[in-house]
């Protein structure tokens, strides 16, 4: 469990092919005894174990379902990452419930100042999100971009049968500055993870739906 607060971010040292999938290594921020190997870190948002130490560096595994639904499948090395390690039973829930399960990715479609406001200050990010994502995504609701916790400003008038939505998502300069959200423009990929709480209530209404039962039934056991 994550919370979306970049705590570092690293660089890609090397990525190479392994059984089945990528070893990728990350030159790292973190001090000696940060992390352990079996630990849980999260890359730009994908929940991944270490499975190697040295010196201000770890090595992690990326295969199967991960690489076709995330952006690691193209790290290159020098590239930048969103580094955070899972939280503690004792930590403060300071963003929002991150799982570093990549729901899929997304396209940027526009990265900068909005308009009229100071370039320094109100910077918005638009993205092209999956249409069958309409459910669970909300004005004001969470997001998680890259590992990163942020807060949907305003969606696109969405019809049910639209292929793509736009979610137009605010970032404010610590973001900008702190993570490796400064590295992409319109036209890169990230990795989206959509609100916890809302795929579970989807998956419940889903299941109401089709369970055959009725509202009278309900109602009769005191819903």
């Amino acid at each position: 469990m994550f919370t979306g607060l970049i705590e570092e971010v690293g660089s890609v040292a090397s990525v190479a092919k392994g059984a089945g999938g990528l070893r990728i290594e990350i030159l790292s921020p973190f001090p000696s005894g940060a992390l352990e190997v079996g630990s849980s870190v999260c890359v730009d948002g994908v929940c991944l174990t270490v499975t190697a130490l040295a010196p201000r560096r770890f090595t992690v595994e990326a295969v199967g379902d991960t690489l076709e639904k995330t952006t690691l499948k193209r790290l290159e090395r020098g590239a930048r990452v969103n580094l955070e390690r899972a939280l503690s039973a004792s930590g403060r829930l300071d963003g929002h419930l991150v799982m570093g399960h990549v729901t899929g990715t997304a396209g940027i479609l526009s990265f900068g100042p909005a308009s009229g406001a100071d370039p320094r200050e109100a910077w918005f990010l638009v993205l092209g999100l999956h249409g069958a994502w309409s459910d669970r995504v909300v004005p004001e609701g969470s997001i998680a971009v890259d590992g990163i916790s942020l807060t949907v400003a305003e969606i696109d008038a969405f019809s049910p049968g639209a292929k793509r939505m736009t979610a137009r998502i605010s970032v404010i300069p610590h973001t900008r500055e702190k993570t490796a959200l400064a590295d992409k423009k319109a036209g890169d990929e990230v990795n989206v993870e959509l609100d916890l709480i809302a795929s579970y209530v989807r998956a419940a209404v889903r299941a109401a739906a089709t369970s055959g039962v009725s509202r009278e039934q309900l109602q009769s056991w005191g819903y």
